[in-house]
């Protein structure tokens, strides 16, 4: 933790966004489908099978600004076939930077570990996890949505007449063509059009994403004991807590002890239940904690520019937020299938301060090879040679976590194959510890 920093909360307000943008926009399409007669049932069976996909591709990509500013990129890949799973892994920039492969018998991960030197350690577990909260079921929907029994479900109906009341004369903006085989769903709304209902639910997000929102600041140590703030926020007001935790540095001989992995050999309990030992990071101190966290005073005031200085525009809380513009586009192809769905979204956003923000969300989500994805593990030839009976060779068992680093051609160094970790590698050869 760093001392003197609030540590935010990110705020997930524009995800609810697109979750009601979403419905306003599939609900729409369902709504004029119904109106054309024979195209509204392959629609609404494209739009609720995709969530029932047990087999497919699906990439995504969530671009959002915040008064002309991108602020951020979210993007997703998963490949879920039969008999294995492919998620890469991407940065905040969305650059790709690692990924997760997973089979009946293998699992493969990046960036497990980079030493002091540089060097790159990737893990496998080979013939199934040595550990039980690795278990993953390769056969899932790539949308953890509903499942095939699901479709004919009195639920499913009731959702289906739900959204069609909700959307309203949503129908009046939305247009179908067909060419090539595919069905091109296109519309456009504008905030006089969202139904009213909709707004409400705006609203009822907006308020419920502002209940509650805290904070902390380090303030330092005074005395014997390290003192920090919570700054909790509900509706408009702040409420700064003051606690105090008796603690100290941690001795010469106890930080030893940290580093070489030690230290929890001599936690001892004391008679008193509050005599304990614990430890705590601050201001980049390793600290020993001697006693609970104590309240020392509470205060609660308006909320300021100045209380928020630090805070990303998007982290501060709304008080409420409007819809401006939505257009959307979707493709379904000649097999029904949901291929391309893509949504823009320009809202309005008022923060606690009253301060007006326009967001743009653009969203867009592509799926492919319905029914015959094949993920295969992007290290060439790890299928191959990372199974039991490699390892059986190699270690005298079938079931092991192993650590490696790859060639420069980016197939596996099968001479730096090991069950040791990487810390514990790098800890041999430099006979010290930081564990």
């Amino acid at each position: 933790m760093k001392g003197l920093g609030f540590v935010m909360r990110k705020n997930v307000f524009i995800r609810v966004l697109c979750l009601l943008v979403s419905i306003v926009v599939l609900g729409g399409a369902l709504t004029v489908a119904a109106v054309l007669g024979s195209p509204y049932e392959a629609l609404k069976d494209a739009i609720f099978n995709a969530a029932t996909y047990s087999n497919a591709t699906v990439e995504s990509v969530m671009t959002m600004s915040v008064n002309g500013v991108q602020k951020s990129v979210e993007r997703s890949y998963e490949a879920i076939g039969d008999s294995g799973s492919l998620n890469l892994n991407y940065n905040e920039d969305g650059e790709q930077i690692g990924f997760t492969f997973r089979s009946d018998n293998l699992s493969v991960y990046s960036n497990a570990y980079t030493t002091a030197s540089g060097s790159e350690w990737l893990s496998a577990s080979i013939g199934g996890s040595m550990y039980s909260y690795d278990y993953y079921p390769i056969s899932s929907s790539p949308f953890n949505g509903l499942t095939n029994g699901d479709r004919d479900s009195s639920e499913m109906r009731f959702m289906e007449l739900l959204i069609d009341a909700i959307v309203g004369d949503l129908k009046n903006n939305i247009t179908m063509s067909s060419r090539n085989g595919y069905r091109h769903i296109r519309g456009a709304f504008t905030e006089s059009q969202i139904p009213e209902l909709i707004q409400a639910g705006i609203d009822l997000a907006a308020e419920q994403q502002n209940t509650w929102w805290s904070a902390r600041r380090d303030v330092g140590f005074e005395g014997d004991g390290f003192v920090y703030e919570t700054l909790r926020f509900k509706d408009g007001m702040k409420t700064v807590e003051r606690w105090k935790q008796n603690s100290r540095p941690m001795t010469p001989d106890e930080l030893e002890a940290w580093e070489n992995g030690t230290f929890w050999d001599s936690f001892v309990y004391g008679e008193d239940p509050y005599d304990f030992w614990d430890v705590t990071f601050t201001d980049d101190v390793i600290c020993v904690a001697t006693g609970p966290e104590v309240q020392i005073s509470v205060n609660t005031t308006l909320v300021t520019r100045a209380d928020l200085e630090e805070w990303d525009i998007v982290d501060i809380p709304m008080k409420s937020m409007a819809i401006d513009y939505i257009s959307f586009e979707a493709d379904v192809d000649s097999n029904d299938n949901l291929v391309y769905f893509g949504v823009y979204g320009k809202f309005s956003a008022t923060n606690i301060l009253g301060e007006v923000d326009i967001n743009e969300v653009d969203f867009s989500v592509s799926i492919s090879d319905i029914g015959s994805t094949a993920p295969i593990c992007p290290i060439p030839g790890a299928q191959a040679q990372l199974t039991s009976d490699f390892i059986q060779n190699l270690f005298g068992m079938r079931r092991a976590d192993v650590y490696f680093t790859l060639n420069e051609d980016g197939t596996i160094n099968i001479d730096s194959i090991t069950t040791t970790h990487p810390v514990e590698v790098e800890m041999e050869k430099n006979s010290y510890g930081w564990w």
